[in-house]
């Protein structure tokens, strides 16, 4: 017996009874999804526990990477007032230096 003919055998019986085989398959589909996301669930939430887990090894490697780093850092001259001759600065009215634009390497 195949499938299409179990559909008309069934299309021939009282709607009770094939109300009946509705609710039967809606139940069969979601005890089968509901299965699936448990699973999907449990899965994601174990990743997430060892992601977490190795945040802190991650932390802990980019501070190595970048902590002997910190004494190469020089202090940018950008935003602070320039020095003229006279020992006076040129402020402009934001509070940086007039004179040329102030960005490094333009030779102004």
């Amino acid at each position: 017996m195949g499938i299409s003919e179990k559909i008309e055998e069934i299309k021939k019986k009282p709607e009770h009874v094939r109300m009946m085989y509705v609710w039967g398959c809606v139940i069969v589909s979601m005890a089968v999804i509901m299965t699936i996301w448990g699973f999907s669930i449990k899965a994601n939430s174990s990743a997430s526990r060892m992601k977490d887990s190795g945040s802190s090894d991650d932390l802990k490697s980019i501070v190595e990477q970048f902590g002997g780093g910190s004494s190469d850092i020089q202090p940018s001259s950008i935003g602070t007032p320039a020095k003229e001759e006279g020992g006076e600065t040129g402020v402009g009215p934001e509070g940086f230096a007039e004179t040329g634009s102030g960005l490094p390497g333009t030779g102004e």
